[in-house]
């Protein structure tokens, strides 16, 4: 997904309305004023690179990479299809290639849990963009389905569906739960929007975002055996022969955390509603220096439930 990251340079606006509301209260005693000439802030303005990359365990490392544009200026951000993009991870670099198709820079490159990974890119006419990330160190997972282990939320029994891990307690860390169900008519995994009294992805300790997954960290659990339940919605595989659910985990990095998080949030100010309506501008979260954007990793467990 694109996700663009325009600069707002508001200095000549915000200096315009200062001298505006000065120059109102002196027309209150003078008949006329003097201009004042103010800089055009467009002509200090750096175009910057933007990132949005994920390292994920068992799937080769992509990225888009497109720009930022002045708010004043009348072009629009644009994808970057001539940088030099070099990944370096654990001492061996490699250069990346972009995909005319894709549009995405490409690699060969699998991440393993552990990794230290580093990112150098350079294109002509912007700084040189860097970022630094570790990939999660693995984690083990059990899932389970226990067939009308409970009931819904309209309170007809349903499938209980389990996932229980192990918390590594020598740092903090962060997850991504997502829970899906298998419809037979796309033939594919559909994510599924699950309930849980659980305080560690209560309201106060997690994030719901738009795709049903929620994001939270090890703050009630450090160190211990971690059990996550939801009931699904009654019906929804019923009629499945094979495939019913899908349960998948991630290990996330902190960069990754908080920058979903600011993500979503900065969706949700976007919705016009009374208290959304007065929310103050969100910033999202990038660790790219010298540039804009993500470079974030996740490790991921997958379990499909028959």
């Amino acid at each position: 997904m694109l996700n663009f990251y325009p600069e707002y340079h508001m200095s000549l606006t915000s200096k315009i309305l200062k001298y505006a509301a000065f120059a109102a209260g002196l027309l209150t005693l003078h008949s006329c004023y003097e201009d004042i000439l103010v800089p055009d802030a467009q002509d200090s303005y750096v175009s910057k690179l933007v990132v949005n990359a994920v390292l994920e365990t068992g799937t080769p490392f992509d990225l888009q990479l497109t720009n930022t544009e002045s708010v004043q200026d009348t072009f629009f951000p644009k994808l970057v299809r001539d940088a030099v993009v070099t990944l370096n991870v654990n001492g061996n670099q490699t250069v990346m290639n972009f995909n005319q198709s894709t549009e995405l820079y490409e690699s060969n490159v699998i991440p393993n849990a552990g990794d230290d990974v580093r990112l150098d890119i350079r294109s002509s006419g912007y700084p040189v963009a860097t970022s630094f990330q570790r990939v999660p160190a693995s984690i083990s997972a059990t899932s389970t389905l226990v067939p009308e282990g409970g009931r819904d939320s309209s309170g007809i029994l349903s499938d209980l569906l389990k996932i229980e891990f192990q918390d590594d307690p020598l740092s903090r860390n962060y997850y991504k739960i997502s829970f899906y169900y298998y419809d037979q008519f796309l033939a594919e995994f559909v994510p599924m929007q699950f309930t849980s009294n659980d305080p560690s992805i209560a309201e106060y300790n997690s994030f719901r975002l738009n795709d049903g997954s929620v994001i939270f960290n090890d703050e009630l659990f450090n160190g211990k055996t971690k059990t996550i339940s939801t009931v699904a919605p009654f019906g929804l595989v019923i009629t499945n022969p094979n495939e019913k659910y899908l349960i998948q985990l991630e290990s996330i990095s902190e960069d990754y955390y908080k920058y979903i998080n600011t993500l979503q949030r900065a969706r949700d100010s976007r919705e016009v509603t009374f208290t959304s309506a007065f929310n103050n501008a969100v910033v999202i979260y990038s660790n790219i220096s010298n540039g804009l954007g993500i470079l974030g990793s996740s490790y991921t467990v997958k379990d499909t439930l028959y």
